[in-house]
């Protein structure tokens, strides 16, 4: 009689997506960016030396490029930026589509959290979805969408992914191989011939050897060779990229 009462179960849809600062301010940016930046699976560096570069000299700049950046898409309507407009929009559609199915996603984080629970629910992650045959229709749609509305067809099509050092490839992160294999798909789904699409990988910084081609030496590259209309998609940013 004096048991605790003990509440139904539920299942629950955690939602979790990359970061976003609350503005684009200069100190916005640089909380936004100090986090996102010394989270060990983004920067696996000691943080004995990564800290230091970072706060004394990464974050005094950044900011300000970033958020030039972030600035020229913001949502000036609902003073956030479109990557929590879009997560969302995102959950108010799932939360409608799931009443009569149900899935997970999760992260270091809800990992973290489940530390602390005494009672401790049984919980799964989605698989990633790179070669997912709706994933890859989806993107060919889009992509045969912004053709149709072109004067001119690009040479080619550059599919930028975010990149890594190389270093994770050697350690067994399986990133660089789905991003090829994305491009893969894409390309046999668009019926196009290897040369009208490619893959490389962008944002790059410090002085390690990162995944390759980058994006901006290809581009470079691809127009001094005489493609002068080239297209750039960037497959893994679901939401937005700046």
């Amino acid at each position: 009689a004096d048991h605790p009462t003990v509440k139904a179960p539920k299942v629950g849809i955690l939602l979790s997506n990359l970061g976003t600062p609350d503005n684009y301010d200069y100190w916005s940016m640089r909380r936004y960016l100090s986090e996102f930046l010394s989270d060990k699976r983004v920067v696996d560096y000691s943080p004995w030396i990564w800290q230091p570069l970072l706060q004394l000299i990464i974050l005094t700049r950044r900011p300000f490029s970033s958020g030039a950046a972030y600035k020229s898409i913001w949502n000036e309507v609902e003073n956030e930026s479109p990557l929590l407009t879009i997560t969302k929009a995102q959950t108010a559609k799932i939360k409608t589509a799931m009443q009569a199915r149900y899935g997970a996603t999760a992260n270091d984080e809800f990992f973290r959290a489940l530390m602390k629970e005494k009672w401790q629910p049984t919980s799964r992650t989605v698989q990633p979805y790179f070669d997912d045959p709706e994933y890859i229709d989806t993107l060919a749609k889009s992509i045969e969408k912004a053709y149709e509305n072109l004067e001119t067809r690009p040479d080619v099509l550059v599919c930028s992914y975010h990149g890594v050092p190389i270093r994770y490839l050697m350690e067994g992160d399986p990133y660089h191989c789905q991003c090829q294999k994305t491009t893969r798909l894409l390309k046999e789904r668009l019926g196009w011939k290897d040369t009208e699409i490619m893959t490389t990988f962008q944002s790059i910084f410090g002085r390690e050897e990162w995944l390759k081609p980058y994006t901006v030496e290809e581009v470079a590259r691809l127009a001094e060779a005489g493609k002068k209309n080239i297209a750039i998609c960037a497959p893994a940013f679901s939401s937005d990229c700046i």
